[in-house]
């Protein structure tokens, strides 16, 4: 089989690998910076009925009078504007919509396309935690529906993190086709033995049976040692 990993629209702090700014970021910038208004997104978008020549100017104006402005947007503060813009603008929530349909389309026709006997996989997405993934189009529910596997990062930094994302990934699917999970043991993740068999031991819990490391390349040893002390445990 294969895995396809990130086949939606990449962030901005995750596009060109990587962009580089001297602004502080927010989640309000980076999410209205990340929006691609390419002619392929304006075309189909167009065809489906949404005024994005129309989004695109504002979102325009938005980030050039907020990069004019001499105050910073706190977190908390840029998490209530983006989720407002969200929820308000009818353009914006249908644009951002619209992109998971077309996520979720391009996976169906990459399964369709592969050989019967062959599986395919998605890891959805660079949000973190997995929530995150719409913004990129990647509705996990769909994408899980059109391929049959979803390959979840759990890059979270402590046990509880991990086991409270393994969770809201299950509720999303809702029973649809089958979960594997990937976890970061090393900085900046998890970063002790007990960590990694904790996290381990949660998805196994969760009903997550297939697991991935990630990266061997860049791994110590050290955690390299915790990878097979973790799945060892786990077997017993």
């Amino acid at each position: 089989g294969i895995s396809l990993e990130t086949p939606g629209f990449l962030p901005s702090v995750h596009g060109y690998h990587h962009e580089f700014a001297l602004v502080r970021q927010n989640r309000w910038l980076d999410n209205s910076n990340g929006l691609c208004f390419c002619d392929h997104c304006l075309k189909g978008a167009k065809a489906a009925g949404i005024n994005a020549e129309g989004l695109r100017a504002q979102v325009v104006a938005d980030v050039s009078s907020y990069l004019e402005g001499d105050f910073d947007m706190p977190d908390d503060m840029a998490e209530a504007v983006w989720l407002a813009d969200t929820i308000t603008d009818g353009e914006m929530g249908a644009f951002l919509a619209w992109r998971c349909d077309v996520v979720t389309s391009l996976v169906a026709e990459i399964r369709e396309v592969v050989r019967d006997d062959a599986n395919v996989a998605i890891i959805p997405s660079v949000a973190r935690p997995s929530g995150g993934a719409w913004y990129e189009g990647s509705d996990l529910k769909a994408l899980t529906e059109a391929a049959g596997i979803l390959e979840a990062c759990f890059y979270e930094g402590s046990v509880d993190r991990v086991k409270a994302d393994a969770w809201d990934v299950k509720r999303r699917l809702r029973g649809a086709g089958t979960v594997r999970g990937i976890l970061r043991p090393g900085f900046p993740d998890l970063q002790s033995e007990s960590e990694v068999a904790g996290a381990v031991s949660g998805l196994r819990a969760a009903g997550i049976e297939d697991i991935s490391f990630y990266n061997y390349g860049h791994l110590r040893q050290s955690s390299i040692d915790w990878i097979g002390a973790a799945m060892t445990q786990a077997r017993s």
